[in-house]
């Protein structure tokens, strides 16, 4: 997703808006604001705030995706690389989610504003990780990588820190594809 510079500067204010006042909370001036452009440049980009709130969703896809990617296309057993792939997914989100005080209102405003988005992403990476766990189980790699995925979101749900949630993730995914 090629972006103008401009385009950048104002999803790169946005999160740090996001994060730190919610998605209620958050303007459309305090972005063209903190984005230091006029308010008529950020609306020629975005109509809304929802509208700029899926541009920024988007871009978090995709930064999950080269997360995961990059680490189930490393060398190493189908453990290690599913392993490291849900603990990328999830030390990104923690990274960006962990220490603002509406997360709960950022997880659960996407699947209002992008619910296609998200599906189309949790697909793709159900599909990506079935071709790894193939490489050892071929005939049970759908419903695996399906186990595994629900597992690693049930793990990062109630988790109790972003060590805790990876160790449970490695031991989880070990099991299951043991």
């Amino acid at each position: 997703m090629t972006q103008d510079a401009t385009t950048v500067k104002i999803l790169d204010a946005s999160i740090g808006l996001f994060m730190e006042k919610g998605l209620r909370g958050t303007s459309m001036e305090a972005v063209a604001k903190a984005a230091a452009v006029a308010k008529p440049t950020l609306y020629a980009r975005f109509k809304n705030k929802d509208e700029l709130f899926a541009a920024v969703v988007l871009c978090v896809i995709a930064q999950l995706e080269e997360v995961v990617a990059a680490e189930l296309d490393k060398d190493g057993s189908v453990v290690d690389r599913v392993s490291a792939g849900l603990r990328g997914k999830y030390a990104v989100l923690n990274e960006m989610l962990g220490t603002s005080p509406h997360a709960e209102e950022l997880i659960t405003a996407p699947k209002r504003l992008v619910s296609d988005s998200f599906t189309a992403f949790e697909a793709r990476l159900r599909t990506r990780i079935a071709q790894v766990i193939a490489e050892q189980s071929p005939d049970d790699a759908e419903r695996l990588a399906h186990l595994v995925i629900a597992s690693a979101d049930g793990i990062n749900r109630l988790g109790t820190g972003p060590e805790a949630i990876a160790a449970d993730v490695d031991l989880m995914v070990s099991k299951l594809l043991a």
